[in-house]
């Protein structure tokens, strides 16, 4: 069973993640949602897409960390996983069309990730969004080091990164890491109603509109991404990041020494 599912009608595309109820960026959902987007892009019928959680508990919880330990023995995290998944978010968020997050329950880590490549993040009043790879000893990996502060300036991303607990949907909207907020059970109504008005506008202006945007920030941010990486492959050797992924899989408190 295909854990990204692909829907489109009149213009406007769905995107699922369909493994609920958290939605986990598995290696396996990665690739195949980068299936998926090239599929769209070679869909000239698509002129805006929602990408969307299943189930009502998370747009997606973040990694799945049971992938973890035996990527960090073999010492390949950046090669088996981070690359791959800055790749698939890489062409999300330079999608050539308008991309709407319609974003319900839990939104952490790479799933919050992930939402910063949309250009437009519409979150349901009961929804939380965070990152809380601190708690793992790490940092996100894939691309919310540049992302992040871009959207809600330096200071704000920094406080968000080392607390490393999940905001409200009223938060999220005040500092601008979302763009709307709607009742609970009703950010994909209000996605896919934008998503259509968006759709009836001329597609090639749109295009150009959405190129000159990310044109402006394309070539720091790809530095940036790149740099992270880096940073990751460090870090996912240290002590601190097993203790960290060792805690969280028991389900007990970590015991970080110093790294």
């Amino acid at each position: 069973m295909s854990l990204v599912r692909l829907a489109v009608e009149d213009g406007v595309a769905v995107l699922t993640l369909a493994d609920p109820p958290l939605n986990l960026i598995s290696r396996r959902l990665t690739r195949e949602l980068g299936d998926a987007l090239a599929s769209l892009e070679a869909n000239r019928a698509v002129k805006t897409m929602v990408v969307r959680g299943s189930g009502s508990r998370a747009f997606s919880a973040g990694s799945d960390i049971k992938e973890f330990p035996a990527l960090m023995e073999r010492g390949n995290v950046i090669e088996d996983k981070l690359s791959l998944e800055n790749e698939v978010f890489n062409r999300l968020a330079g999608f050539p069309q308008p991309t709407i997050a319609a974003i319900d329950g839990l939104t952490l880590g790479g799933g919050a990730e992930l939402a910063l490549c949309c250009d437009y993040r519409i979150m349901s009043s009961d929804g939380r969004i965070g990152f809380p790879e601190i708690h793992l000893a790490t940092a996100p990996g894939s691309g919310g080091l540049s992302r992040l502060p871009r959207l809600v300036g330096q200071s704000r991303a920094m406080r968000l990164l080392l607390d490393g607990r999940p905001i409200t949907a009223d938060e999220a909207l005040r500092i601008g890491l979302v763009d709307e907020t709607v009742e609970a059970g009703r950010s994909i109504e209000a996605a896919l109603a934008r998503a259509r008005e968006w759709a009836a506008r001329a597609p090639g202006a749109a295009r150009m509109i959405k190129r000159g945007v990310l044109r402006a920030t394309a070539s720091a941010v790809e530095a940036e991404i790149a740099a992270s990486l880096e940073e990751s492959r460090a870090i996912f050797a240290t002590e601190g990041m097993r203790e960290g992924v060792e805690s969280f899989l028991a389900k007990r408190r970590p015991r970080f020494e110093r790294d």
